[in-house]
């Protein structure tokens, strides 16, 4: 819904999703006629199954290690690039890899993060209990067992709404939207605690569990 409504697919609008994975975002995109590119890290965009499943709805795939900060596309490729729960797993300074995105993306462009909340409700009361937010000693332990994905699947750093802002406007972006939201405002059947939750979130956004930016690429980053 955001996306078709900042940037209907009127004409040629090319879209980029990073960390496309199972590829829902772009398989909706596709279908609302817009030219979409999913890329993901090469170890689950290159399995045949994944190269044929969007093949076979005319997306185009592209191998992507984020870490190593160039992404391979041009300059003013995009004219809406799509970052949803990726931006709290990357374990290195993410500054980098937002001025590759400011790159990519054409003047006007939209940059869409989605990602959780670091001031969420349930992180305030880790710190009031006096437990630590983020990556724990435990995980640091099991990312030494090899057969294990726990470097993936862990929240290296999460961000505050300010932040996210901070990051975006000194690279280049303005922020169009923003705003907070829970995933158990989007169940069919919510139980008596998310009727709840809903009504304590009304009062107190902020204290949602995610949250979303709608930014625009206004000028290409000076960033050194």
């Amino acid at each position: 819904r955001d996306i078709n409504e900042f940037r209907p697919p009127a004409g040629h609008v090319r879209v980029l999703e990073l960390g496309a994975f199972f590829g829902v975002n772009c398989l909706a995109l596709k279908k609302l006629g817009y030219d979409v590119t999913a890329a993901d890290m090469p170890e689950f965009m290159d399995l045949p199954e994944q190269i044929e499943r969007y093949r076979s709805y005319s997306i185009a795939t592209k191998s992507v290690r984020l870490e190593e900060i160039v992404l391979p596309f041009a300059d003013e490729s995009f004219d809406v690039i799509i970052m949803c729960e990726v931006l709290e797993h990357l374990n290195f300074n993410p500054l980098p890899l937002l001025k590759e995105i400011n790159r990519i993306g054409a003047v006007g462009s939209i940059f869409y993060l989605s990602l959780p909340n670091a001031a969420n409700i349930y992180n305030r009361i880790r710190i009031l209990r006096g437990e630590a937010i983020g990556v724990s000693v435990d995980s640091f332990f099991c990312q030494l067992d090899p057969t294990s994905s726990e470097i993936v699947n862990e929240h290296w750093r999460e961000y505050t709404a300010a932040e996210v802002r901070l990051m975006l406007e000194r690279l280049g972006f303005r922020i169009q939207k923003q705003y907070f939201f829970s995933l158990g405002e989007t169940l069919v059947k919510p139980t008596l605690r998310h009727y709840l939750a809903r009504i304590f979130y009304s009062c107190f956004p902020f204290l949602k569990e995610n949250q979303t930016t709608i930014a625009i690429k206004q000028k290409r980053t000076a960033l050194q």
